[in-house]
C-alpha cells in the first residue's frame, strides 16, 4: 500500500520551500450578497482528528455550543491508497459518510467545482442539501463561527473574538500561522536545507517569544481565552507526538518549555480541548500516512508507542495568572507597596522637557547631629543592572573594598499587570533575604509613609529598621569614597583626592547635566524642541570629552577618579541600550577613538567589569512581530560583547605612570 503523502509539486517553490495552497472556497457566512446563510442544520463540518486546521474548528464548535447546529463528519486519519491526495470516510458504516453518502471528501469538492484540481482539505463546510463544499478557509472559519454564527451560540458561550481585541488577535494569529502552525509544515515539507533551516529557526524563535509572553499571563491575551489560544493549542498538542520527529523540529519538545507546556496542559484539561484531541489518530496520520524522508521510510508501518500521554493530565499552575491583576491590586492595597509613577506622566514640564525628580532621602553620612552614622554592617546597597546611577555605587563599593562593610543586592523588573517598580526578582520567592521584602517601594514607604515619587536605585537601607535612608545618587559615591574611608581595604584607590575635589565636583555637574542625565533628557523628551536641545548638549559634551582624552589617559590625568566612574556607566549603556530610544545617532561610542579606548581601559579593571552586565543591558524584548525588527533582537545572541570591550587599546601610552591606574590615599 502506498501511503506516502507529501506536498504537491505545486506547493514547492524553486528554493525548496513549502508554499501552502490557497483556500479555494472562502465565501463568508451571514450578511452580504456572497455570504452563505447562517441556518441550523444546513451544513456539515468535515474534519480529520489528526489535522490541526480542522481541529481548531471543532474546538470552537464545541466551546460555542454549535454541536446541534452544525453536524460533524469524520474522515480516517490514514490517507486512502489512491493516485491523488484525498480523505476517506472509512470509519463509517459502509465506508460512506452517513449524511452526505460519499466515500471520499473529493466528491464534495468536485460537486462544488468539477474542475477542482487542488488537494481536498479539511476543515470543509459542506452544504447538506447540495453535497457541495461551500467553505474550506481554515484561517477564517473559526472567526466566522465566533461572529456570524453568534445568534446560534449557547447562552453562556465565551467571547473568543472580542471586538476590542480583534486587531491584536488578528495580528498575533498571523504570526502564529506563519511561524508555528504552518511553520512546522514548512520545516517538514522543505525540499532544501536552506528552506528547512529558515523554517526551523523561525519556528523556535516564535516559540521562545510565546514562552516569554506566557510567563506572566494565563492565556495569550491575559485572563481571557481567545481564538488565538485555540490556534496555538492545535499545534502544541501535536508537536511532541509528531512534529518533533516526523518534521525534524527537534531543538526541544514542548514539554521542555516551562510555560508553554503548562499552558498546553491547562488548555487540554479545559472542556472542548482535551475531549476533542485524539492522540491515536494524530500518531497514525503523521507516522503511517505522512512519510517525509526517503522512499520506503517506515516500510513495516510501525506506530510509535510513546510518548507518555498521561502527562497531559498532570497538574498545572496556570490558574494563578488569572488572579494577577487582582493580586497586583491586593498588593498595592498594602500600605507599603506602590504602583510606580511614570516619568513621562510626572516628570515632563510644559515645554516637553524631562525634569528628573529630586532625590528624597538626602541626609548625608558622617559624624555629628543630623547625619547618618558610618558603621560597618549597618547598611545594604540596593542597585539594578540596568541603572547607571546605581551601577556607579556598586563599582565604587568594590573598588574600595567595602564588601564586608556594606551588603548589597540586586533588583529587577517583575511581571505584574501593574508596574510595581523594582522587585527582588533574583532572590528565592522574590524576597530580599536580609530585609524580608519583595518590592523596593516597601523600603521607601518604611522610610517615609507619605513618599509619592518613584522608588529609585541606588537606595541605601538601614538593615536595623528596614528603611531607605539615602537615595542621593549625586553624592553617594563621594560618601563611600570619603566618609567610609575607615573601612576601605588597604591600598584602596583615592577616587576623590582632596586637591581635586572642587574640580571633580564641577566636572561631575557637567557630566550629569549633559551626559548622564542628558541621554534621559533625549529619551524622555516629549517635544522636538526638548529632544533637539538634549541631543545637541549631549554631543557637544562628548566632543569635548573626546578632545580632553586625546592627551590624558583618564579625565583627570594618569589616575581614575570618581568622574571616570560616572562617565563609564553611561558609556557602557550607550551602544548596547540607549541608542534604541535615542533617535538618529550622530555617533556611537565606538566612533569616538579616544572615548572608546578609554572605556575599554576602564572595563579591564575588575570592579568595572564585575558590575557591568553588557549582555543583560543589550537584551531586547524579543518582539519579532513587526517587519523591521530592532537591532538588538536580531543580533543580540550573535554579538560578542565581552570580546568587543576586551579589545586591545593604547591608552597607557598617554600616562606618565602607565603601569598604574590608581593613586592610593596619602
Amino acid at each position: 500500500m502506498n501511503n506516502k503523502v507529501q506536498a504537491s509539486p505545486a506547493e514547492i517553490a524553486t528554493n525548496g520551500s513549502f508554499v501552502r495552497q490557497t483556500n479555494r472556497f472562502s465565501a463568508s457566512f451571514g450578511g452580504g450578497p456572497d455570504g452563505f446563510p447562517v441556518e441550523q442544520g444546513r451544513y456539515r463540518l468535515i474534519w480529520s482528528a489528526a489535522c490541526p486546521w480542522a481541529h481548531r474548528a471543532v474546538i470552537v464548535r464545541r466551546l460555542l455550543g454549535l454541536e446541534e447546529t452544525i453536524s460533524l463528519g469524520t474522515v480516517n486519519p490514514i490517507r486512502p491508497d489512491l493516485p491523488h491526495p484525498d480523505w476517506a470516510f472509512t470509519l463509517d458504516e459502509g465506508e460512506k459518510d452517513p449524511v452526505l453518502g460519499i466515500r471520499y471528501l473529493s466528491e464534495a469538492y468536485l460537486a462544488a467545482e468539477p474542475d477542482y484540481l487542488g488537494r481536498p482539505t479539511v476543515p470543509a463546510i459542506v452544504e447538506i442539501a447540495t453535497g457541495k463544499v461551500v467553505h474550506n478557509d481554515y484561517f477564517k472559519l473559526t472567526n466566522h463561527l465566533e461572529t456570524a454564527w453568534a445568534p446560534l451560540h449557547k447562552q453562556d458561550a465565551p467571547d473568543l473574538y472580542p471586538l476590542h481585541l480583534r486587531a491584536e488577535i488578528d495580528e498575533l494569529n498571523e504570526r502564529i500561522f506563519l511561524d508555528v502552525n504552518n511553520g512546522v509544515y514548512k520545516a517538514g515539507f522543505a525540499r532544501s536545507q536552506e528552506a528547512y533551516e529558515q523554517a526551523y529557526t523561525a519556528l523556535f524563535e516564535r516559540l521562545d517569544e510565546l514562552e516569554e509572553r506566557l510567563s506572566a499571563r494565563r492565556y495569550l491575551f491575559g485572563d481571557q481565552l481567545t481564538d488565538s489560544d485555540v490556534r496555538l493549542y492545535t499545534t502544541l498538542v501535536r508537536f511532541d507526538i509528531a512534529y518533533f520527529t516526523v518534521f525534524r523540529t527537534n531543538r526541544q519538545r514542548i514539554a521542555d518549555y516551562r510555560h508553554l507546556w503548562a499552558y498546553a496542559r491547562d488548555l487540554y484539561q479545559t472542556p472542548g480541548f482535551g475531549d476533542t484531541t485524539d492522540f491515536e489518530a494524530i500518531k497514525k496520520h503523521y507516522h503511517l500516512s505522512v512519510l517525509l524522508s526517503t522512499e520506503g521510510s517506515n516500510p513495516y508501518r510501525i506506530l510509535p508507542k510513546g510518548p507518555d500521554l498521561s502527562q497531559w493530565n498532570n497538574p498545572h499552575d496556570r490558574n494563578r495568572f488569572s488572579h494577577l491583576k487582582e493580586e497586583a491590586v491586593a498588593m498595592t492595597s498594602k500600605a507599603n507597596i506602590r504602583v510606580r509613577p511614570k516619568e513621562t506622566e510626572q516628570e515632563i514640564d510644559e515645554k516637553g522637557y524631562f525634569v528628573r525628580q529630586k532625590n528624597h532621602f538626602t541626609v548625608p553620612f558622617g559624624d555629628g547631629e543630623g547625619k547618618l552614622p558610618v558603621e560597618a554592617g549597618r547598611y545594604r546597597l540596593i542597585w539594578a543592572k540596568g541603572c547607571h546611577w546605581s551601577n556607579r555605587a556598586s563599582i565604587v563599593r568594590e573598588l574600595l573594598g567595602l564588601e564586608d562593610a556594606i551588603s548589597i543586592n540586586l533588583v529587577g523588573r517583575g511581571k505584574h499587570e501593574q508596574n510595581l517598580g523594582w522587585e527582588f526578582v533574583y532572590n528565592e520567592n522574590q524576597t530580599d533575604p536580609v530585609l524580608g521584602v519583595q518590592f523596593l517601594s516597601e523600603l521607601y514607604a518604611n522610610g517615609d509613609p507619605d513618599y509619592k515619587g518613584r522608588p529609585t536605585v541606588p537606595a541605601v537601607v538601614d538593615v536595623t529598621t528596614g528603611k531607605v535612608v539615602n537615595n542621593d545618587y549625586v553624592w553617594l559615591t563621594n560618601y563611600l569614597e570619603h566618609e567610609f574611608a575607615p573601612f576601605h581595604q588597604a591600598g584602596a584607590p583615592d577616587l576623590y583626592p582632596s586637591e581635586l575635589r572642587t574640580e571633580i565636583d564641577r566636572y561631575n555637574d557637567f557630566l550629569f547635566d549633559n551626559v548622564n542625565n542628558g541621554v534621559y533628557k533625549a529619551m524622555f523628551a516629549q517635544s522636538i524642541e526638548a529632544y533637539n536641545d538634549a541631543f545637541d548638549h549631549l554631543y557637544r559634551a562628548l566632543d569635548s570629552i573626546e578632545e580632553r582624552l586625546a592627551d590624558s589617559r583618564f579625565l583627570f590625568g594618569d589616575y581614575v577618579t570618581d568622574s571616570d566612574v560616572r562617565l563609564f556607566v553611561t558609556l557602557a549603556r550607550f551602544d548596547t541600550y540607549y541608542f534604541k530610544n535615542m533617535g538618529p545617532l550622530r555617533n556611537r561610542i565606538v566612533d569616538f577613538n579616544n572615548i572608546w579606548g578609554y572605556a575599554r581601559d576602564l572595563y579591564e579593571i575588575p570592579a568595572f567589569k564585575n558590575n557591568t552586565y553588557l549582555r543583560d543591558l543589550a537584551k531586547s524584548n524579543g518582539d519579532t512581530s513587526t517587519i523591521f525588527i530592532d537591532y538588538n533582537t536580531r543580533f543580540w545572541a550573535q554579538i560578542d560583547y565581552e570580546g568587543l570591550w576586551s579589545a586591545p587599546h593604547n591608552r597607557q601610552e598617554k600616562s606618565a605612570d602607565p603601569e598604574h591606574k590608581f593613586q592610593t590615599r596619602q
